[in-house]
C-alpha cells in the first residue's frame, strides 16, 4: 500500500495510519515512509531523523536530497552506517562547503580511509583547522583523536598531528584513564616531527608511567633534544641522569649547580664533582668536595692536582678525605697523597711534610715516594725522607779516662 501511495505522490494521506502502526510495527518500509512525510510537511523532520532508529538512512537521505533538503540529508546520511551514507555525507558537505560538519562526522566516524580520502583533497586545510582549533576540544573520545593523528602523519600534515594533541592535552577534556597515552603521544609527536619547545607540554604532564617517561627520554636523546631530556629525567626522580645532561650534553654547569642545590642528594652532588673534574673545573670540584664532605672521589682528585696547582685546597681536601674514609687501607693511600702535596708547598709547608714522614704511625711506603721526589727533581724533600729512613749511626761514647792516684 505504501508502494502505491507514494507511486501516486499522496503518501502523506497516509500520515495518520503510519503513525498509528509504528507503535507496534519497527520494519523499514513504515519508517521510511513517516520519515518521507515529515521531510515533505516540514513536521520536525529533523527531530525524527536523529532519534528514529528504524528508517531506511540511504532512502530517506536521498529523498532529502531531492527535496532541496540538503542540511536534513546530511542528518540521515550521518547516521548511516555505510560506505554509501558516508561518500553521500561526504559529497554534500563538501558540495555546500560545510567543512565544519565534515570535520566532525570525520571525528566521529573514526575511519582511517575516509581521513584520507578527505585529507586528499584541497580542503584538508580547512578541515585541520577545524579539528584542531574547535571540534578536538568537546570531544571525549582518545581513539578518535588519534585516528586523526596518525591520519594527518600519513598524509605528511606533522605539524597538525602536534597542534591537535597538544590541543585536546591542554584543553583536559579528557577522562584520567585516558591522559597518560595522550601525554606520552604528544611529546613523542612534539620530539619527532615539530622539533617545537617541549617544555610546557613536559611540565603540565602528569599522568605519564615510568616507562613511557623513559622511552621519551630514550627519543628526545635520539632526537638531540637535551632540554626535554633533562626536564623529562627530572620528572622521574631521575636526578643523576638529569645533572649528566646538563654538563654531558648542554655544557650547562650554572644550571647544574642550581640543580644539584635543588635537589640536595649525595649522589647528584657527587656527579657534579666528578663532572667538573672531568671538564677540568678544578677549583667548583674542590669546593663541591669539600662543603658536601665528599671523600672517595680522592684518587682523581691526585690524579688532576699536578694540572692546576692548587695544592692548599688539595690538602684541605685530603685532611677531610682522611677523616672521612677511617679505614686502613683509605688511610695510607690518603696519607702518601697528602705528604706529597706538602711536598708541593715548599718550603712553607716543610714543617708538616716533616712531621708527617716521621710520625709513628706512618705506614705509607716512603722508599716509592722518596724515589717519586728524587725523579721531579725535589732533592730537599726526598732528603728529609732519606734521613728519616737512613738515620747515621751515633757516635761511639768515649772511654773514660782513669784518675791517677794520689800519693800519700
Amino acid at each position: 500500500m505504501i508502494k502505491v501511495f507514494e507511486s501516486r505522490k499522496q503518501l502523506v494521506k497516509l500520515q495518520e495510519w503510519l503513525k498509528k502502526i509504528m507503535v507496534n510495527d519497527q520494519s523499514k518500509p513504515v519508517h521510511t515512509a513517516y520519515g518521507k512525510i515529515l521531510v515533505e510537511l516540514d513536521l520536525s523532520p529533523k527531530l525524527f531523523l536523529k532519534t528514529n532508529q528504524n528508517y531506511d538512512r540511504q532512502i530517506v537521505g536521498r529523498f532529502c536530497e531531492n527535496s532541496k533538503r540538503n542540511d536534513l540529508a546530511i542528518v540521515a546520511f550521518r547516521k548511516g552506517a555505510s560506505i554509501g551514507s558516508d561518500t553521500q555525507f561526504l559529497d554534500i558537505t563538501t558540495r555546500e562547503a560545510w567543512w565544519e560538519e565534515q570535520a566532525a562526522f570525520l571525528l566521529e566516524r573514526n575511519d582511517s580511509s575516509l581521513w584520507d580520502e578527505v585529507l586528499y583533497k584541497e580542503q584538508r586545510g580547512l578541515i585541520a583547522d577545524l579539528i584542531i582549533n574547535r571540534i578536538c576540544l568537546k570531544h571525549r573520545e582518545l581513539e578518535h583523536i588519534l585516528t586523526a593523528a596518525e591520519s594527518f602523519k600519513r598524509n605528511g600534515m606533522h605539524l597538525q598531528m602536534v597542534y591537535l594533541l597538544s590541543n585536546v592535552f591542554f584543553a583536559g577534556s579528557l577522562g584520567e584513564k585516558d591522559k597518560a597515552t595522550l601525554e606520552f603521544n604528544v611529546i613523542k609527536a612534539a620530539f619527532s616531527y615539530a622539533k617545537m619547545d617541549v617544555e610546557e607540554l613536559i611540565g603540565h604532564a602528569s599522568a605519564l608511567s615510568e616507562e613511557q617517561g623513559k622511552k621519551l627520554i630514550l627519543l628526545a636523546r635520539q632526537e638531540k633534544l637535551f632540554s626535554a631530556c633533562f626536564l623529562l629525567n627530572k620528572k622521574f626522580g631521575l636526578n643523576v641522569e638529569a645533572l649528566k645532561v646538563l654538563v654531558d650534553e648542554l655544557r650547562d654547569f650554572e644550571t647544574a649547580r642550581s640543580f644539584a642545590a635543588e635537589v640536595n642528594r649525595p649522589e647528584v652532588w657527587k656527579e657534579l664533582a666528578r663532572a667538573y673534574l672531568q671538564y677540568n673545573l678544578f677549583a667548583e670540584a674542590l669546593d663541591v668536595l669539600q662543603k658536601e664532605k665528599i671523600a672517595t672521589l680522592y684518587e682523581t682528585v691526585v690524579k688532576k692536582a699536578p694540572e692546576h696547582d692548587q695544592w692548599e685546597e688539595v690538602v684541605r681536601f685530603l685532611l677531610m678525605a682522611q677523616k672521612e674514609l677511617a679505614d686502613d687501607k683509605n688511610w695510607v693511600t690518603i696519607e702518601r697523597h697528602l705528604i706529597y702535596a706538602y711536598a708541593r708547598i715548599w718550603p712553607r709547608r716543610m714543617p708538616e711534610f716533616r712531621n708527617h714522614v716521621m710520625a709513628e704511625e706512618n705506614k705509607v711506603d716512603l722508599i716509592e715516594l722518596m724515589e717519586t721526589l728524587k725523579k721531579e727533581g725535589r732533592e730537599s724533600q726526598a732528603n728529609i725522607i732519606d734521613a728519616h729512613l737512613n738515620p747515621p749511626p751515633p757516635e761511639p761514647e768515649e772511654p773514660k779516662k782513669k784518675g791517677k792516684k794520689l800519693l800519700a
